[in-house]
């Protein structure tokens, strides 16, 4: 049986998914991710590389693009990159506002 978008976003809710909100957009699921990465540089530095992973279907309908804003709890962020995946979920990089 295939993945349906509904078994997607039973999936997001499960893990801990939360409603996030994009600028002129509606609502929609995705789990937020910000994690601390390491960054190549001399010094070396590390950096919080924020992601929202969600489904693409989310993402096409709303039409968020590069520089869509994307309120995520209190917090303002701006989408750099959209990766979708191919199995009907995205990831969205973004940086925060």
């Amino acid at each position: 049986m295939l993945e349906t978008d509904a078994d997607r976003l039973a999936t997001i809710k499960a893990l801990d998914g939360q409603l996030v909100t994009p600028d002129g957009g509606s609502k929609f699921w995705a789990v937020f991710d910000a994690e601390y990465v390491s960054v190549l540089s001399d010094p070396p530095m590390e950096s919080t590389s924020p992601a929202l992973q969600c489904r693409t279907s989310d993402v096409e309908s709303r039409q968020i693009v590069k520089d869509t804003e994307i309120q995520v709890g209190q917090d303002l962020y701006r989408v750099h990159r959209h990766e979708p995946d191919g199995t009907g979920m995205s990831v969205l990089l973004m940086f925060k506002q």
